[in-house]
């Protein structure tokens, strides 16, 4: 699971790459922004969630890097929830599989019952 997200995001972070950075100058606290994009990135990839990006949008709401922050979290938020999803979808299906193995079970106990009938009947009629 982990190495899933890391891959995806050093993906992210190969798409980010190939966009134009502006220079320092032109944005003042791009250093710090930026510092702060690169730890919300290894907080994502280390718990799932980026207190980092909260604080990079607060301090640099106009940055470039506040913009990529919400590409990466828009881009993560969509596979977290089909995961989610997916979760939920294998808690259903395992209390469906034991809901249908105790349904086995009472079938062949009856099928156990009717068989025992078969034969007294059988024996009776003998």
């Amino acid at each position: 699971m982990k190495s899933s997200i890391l891959v995806f995001v050093l993906f992210l972070c190969a798409g980010c790459a190939l966009l134009p950075v502006p220079p320092s100058a032109s944005h003042p606290g791009s250093d710090k922004a930026q510092h702060l994009f690169l730890q919300g990135l290894d907080e994502l990839t280390a718990t799932g969630g980026s207190p980092s990006f909260a604080t990079l949008h607060r301090r640099h709401p106009q940055s470039p890097w506040t913009a990529r922050a919400d590409q990466v979290v828009k881009l993560c938020a969509k596979p977290a929830a089909r995961l989610k999803e997916l979760r939920n979808e294998i808690q259903r299906c395992s209390r469906d599989k034991t809901r249908l193995k105790d349904q086995i079970k009472h079938l062949r106990d009856d099928l156990d019952k009717i068989k025992k009938l078969l034969i007294e009947m059988e024996m009776r009629a003998n």
